[in-house]
């Protein structure tokens, strides 16, 4: 299960997808772990020798610097009835927990990337990027099916079958084992930080739908190639699509399959919680439904309005041209994106 066999760090997937996969397949997580770790007490160990000033950055591995300003600034000071050996330890803990949450956000990115036909658990490597969707194979992907379309929800309910949250539990049971998903699941959100009370499949559906893409254009230096389509900030509706699997039907897709049926599943259940706000027994129990209703007929009128945006641009049969790269391509599809400032440079 996962929690004898996590660790490591955030990979630029192009680089090392093929050593997750292999770790995947091998299950071999637990010595990927103590190589991590063992690197790192090596550096703190030659801080310790030399001592540890507050103001410090340490060169991790591969070329990635982590700050420790974070976890020291203030903590000396402090502490100052600490040793140095206590300090230490508890860097060191510190350290090995976040490399067990970048390497959980780095398999749910591979997963992701398994969704979007990217990467196969049935071949190594990159196995589509293309352009427009054009000779996409699917009998490539027998163990974990890559989505139809290129399209994956990432919603903050569960709407679809077919979207992120759900497809990443059908992921880990194929990878590892049915036999283990509850606990693999517990381990994953405990990695991600749950909230209190709250779920697995709710703390990964939480990160997955608010924190994956920004972490996403973060390992992609602003240049995404899942792109996140968003009705606005209610987040009524949020998908991904990857960029390479893109055509001119890709957006008249997104509102037959997906923005279309949503319209349908909100409106009914509006309409199911005015019956449950007027049948409701206590003054807390109508609050709580017309909240609910309150947020709903908000999301209601934002997939609208994006409905409306969104038929404009598939009217149009956009194209790319994966040339021009993606700081210009992204600028294509006006309010539909998420960040446009951030990849385009332009509000």
């Amino acid at each position: 299960n996962l929690s004898n066999v996590v660790g490591g760090k955030i990979y630029d997937i192009d680089d090392y997808s093929p050593e997750l996969q292999d770790i995947v397949h091998s299950g071999d997580l637990l010595s990927h772990l103590d190589k991590r770790i063992k690197s790192a007490k090596k550096i703190l160990k030659a801080q310790r020798d030399v001592g540890i000033p507050i103001k410090h950055t340490v060169k991790l591995m591969d070329g990635v610097v982590t700050s420790v300003d974070n976890i020291l600034s203030g903590r000396l000071e402090q502490n100052l009835s600490k040793t140095k050996k206590e300090i230490i330890s508890q860097l060191k803990e510190e350290l090995a927990k976040k490399f067990r949450e970048d390497t959980i956000k780095e398999l749910i990115s591979y997963a992701i990337g398994c969704m979007m036909g990217r990467y196969s658990l049935d071949e190594p490597g990159l196995i589509y990027a293309h352009t427009g969707n054009v000779d996409f194979d699917p009998s490539r992907y027998k163990t974990f099916p890559a989505d139809e379309d290129g399209i994956v929800p990432v919603m903050d309910q569960d709407w679809f079958d077919d979207d992120a949250t759900n497809r990443f539990v059908e992921f880990l049971k194929v990878a590892w084992s049915e036999d283990t998903l509850e606990e693999n699941l517990k381990f994953v959100a405990d990695s991600l930080g749950p909230k209190q009370n709250e779920s697995p499949i709710d703390t990964i559906r939480r990160y997955i739908s608010t924190k994956f893409f920004k972490d996403h254009l973060k390992m992609y230096k602003k240049r995404p190639i899942y792109w996140l389509f968003t009705s606005g900030k209610h987040k009524a509706f949020e998908c991904l699509v990857y960029l390479h699997r893109y055509n001119e039907a890709t957006l008249s897709r997104m509102r037959s399959a997906y923005v279309t049926p949503l319209q349908g599943k909100l409106n009914a259940r509006i309409e199911y919680l005015k019956g449950e706000v007027e049948a409701a027994q206590t003054t807390s129990a109508r609050r709580k439904l017309e909240k609910e209703l309150e947020k709903l007929k908000r999301k209601q009128q934002e997939l609208k309005e994006f409905d409306e945006l969104l038929r404009h641009f598939a009217d149009q049969r956009i194209k790319l041209d994966l040339d021009d790269g993606v700081k210009v391509n992204y600028g294509k599809f006006g309010k539909l994106l998420a960040e446009v400032k951030a990849v385009t440079g332009r509000g």
